[in-house]
């Protein structure tokens, strides 16, 4: 999933990580830098630089934040079950 065109630059640093949480996990890596170095080429040093920071997550945090972004009433089924 590529991000596309400085239009769709996300707001802030919180909205990156929502975008970011939701391409593969392969992708994570590739797509932070794209992001960061789109973020720097629109003047926005400072988010670039807090969106390059951002660690791959875990398999298990991307498929908690994948469930999520699916259904939103997930986190709290897999909560009931835990």
């Amino acid at each position: 999933m590529a991000m596309g065109s400085p239009v769709d630059l996300p707001e802030d640093v919180e909205a990156a990580k929502a975008l970011l949480h939701r391409v593969s996990l392969a992708d994570f890596v590739a797509e932070r830098d794209a992001l960061a170095r789109r973020l720097r080429e629109a003047d926005r040093k400072v988010d670039a630089a807090a969106v390059k920071q951002l660690r791959k997550p875990s398999r298990p945090a991307w498929v908690l934040d994948a469930a999520v972004f699916a259904d939103t009433g997930a986190i709290e089924q897999v909560a009931a079950a835990v």
